[in-house]
């Protein structure tokens, strides 16, 4: 399967702000023999759009003309790639685009003036996006990764072994000893160069070496910031952070010489270093969340988080997508009204004109650039199914 960027999928997804909004994700059978069934539930999914969409007002023939793209990719037997674990459709007048996803994802069938982003944020929070850098004298390798994908990067104008950083010092030490008439024959590396010893001039290289890698990585990383895994033996490993300057480097690495693993075995290995990360800032934001509250910059009120996700003053959010919470909100003068809904009962609920308050919230904080943490209700039945952190001017208990 080709390389999924989440990031890209939410910025393509994100832009696009006129509606009607279809968003239809499904989780697929990972199995051949079951893609009939993954085809039937699409379809039924796109039969309950239809629903939706006239229940609001749309004529069959709008309705045709908004799901045309759909219609035809239907008629293939799957509109996905194969080995996908799930499929993703986001409709509207001036958008149609689809998804294999690396991931099995809750399902979601949403019509409404904006997607339903929860389902690509939740693997987003999951993908815990990072860098690898595989240390060897042999070949160096820079890798951006995440849960899901591994992709190779080239790092243009630097040499890419030992050996190529070398050869450039060889032919000039060569070309000295000719026009002098006093060399020794021996490689760069030895006792014979300046007052080093071997030992001491190899690591010398080496560090020189790893310096124009260096300086390559951080220009490739300045914008992202990505957390860098190193990937090398000890000794490699030490002499790098040595030397380098870029300051997200990851405190633990992948032991072993990178050469003697394949992609895959390398991505798993690096993927086991950051997975504890993710774990950890959920940790810190609920220890954050714990110390606001009292300071009444929490909130665990579903109306003072959603008018706070509008108005861009939720600096944190936790939700729970397994609950979404069905009512209406007054854009205008900032009123929220919850109806009580079932979850089973979401067809009804959409038909009725209700939106899920809970993945308005998921959308606003993101969109205002907040942090958005998902969490399952019986493991935090605290802080389920939706709190946040406030930042700072929010004020709260406004209704």
């Amino acid at each position: 399967m080709p390389q999924f960027s989440i990031a890209e999928a939410l910025d393509v997804v994100g832009r696009s702000t006129q509606g009607p909004c279809v968003s239809i994700v499904l989780p697929l059978e990972h199995s051949t023999k079951r893609e009939t069934e993954n085809t039937i539930s699409l379809k039924n999914a796109v039969r309950e759009v239809e629903e939706i969409l006239q229940s609001q007002g749309f004529r069959a023939a709008e309705v045709r003309e908004l799901l045309g793209s759909l219609y035809h990719d239907l008629e293939r037997p799957a509109p996905w790639q194969g080995g996908a674990r799930g499929f993703a459709v986001y409709i509207s007048p001036d958008l149609y685009q689809t998804y294999s996803l690396p991931a099995r994802p809750m399902r979601v069938c949403r019509v409404g003036d904006r997607f339903a982003l929860t389902p690509l944020l939740q693997l987003h929070r999951a993908d815990g996006r990072f860098a690898v850098l595989a240390l060897n004298l042999k070949e160096v390798r820079l890798y951006e990764a995440s849960r899901f994908s591994f992709v190779p990067v080239r790092l243009n104008g630097v040499p890419r072994s030992l050996d190529d950083y070398l050869k450039p010092l060889e032919y000039e030490r060569s070309l000295k000893a000719h026009t002098s008439g006093t060399g020794t024959g021996k490689a760069p590396g030895t006792a014979a160069h300046g007052h080093y010893t071997g030992e001491e001039q190899n690591k010398k290289y080496q560090l020189e070496f790893f310096e124009q890698i260096d300086n390559a990585v951080r220009s490739r990383l300045a914008e992202s910031g990505l957390r860098l895994v190193l990937a090398g033996v000890e000794y490699l490993v030490g002499l790098y952070r040595k030397q380098s300057a870029y300051a997200q480097i990851h405190e633990h690495y992948v032991q072993g010489s990178p050469e003697r693993m394949d992609p895959q075995q390398l991505h798993d290995r690096a993927w086991e270093v950051v997975s504890s990360q993710v774990t950890a800032e959920l940790e810190h934001a609920l220890e954050r969340f714990n110390r606001e509250l009292g300071r009444n910059q929490g909130s665990v009120d579903l109306h003072d988080i959603v008018i706070a996700a509008l108005r861009g003053q939720v600096d944190v959010l936790f939700a729970d997508p397994s609950r979404p919470i069905w009512g209406s909100l007054n854009r205008e003068t900032e009123t929220v009204e919850i109806a009580h809904y079932l979850a089973e009962n979401e067809l009804e609920a959409q038909k009725n004109g209700k939106v899920d308050l809970l993945d308005l919230a998921v959308g606003e904080t993101w969109k205002h650039r907040g942090e958005v943490f998902f969490i399952d209700s019986e493991q935090f039945p605290n802080y389920a199914p939706v709190s946040a952190v406030l930042r700072a001017g929010a004020v709260v208990g406004s209704q």
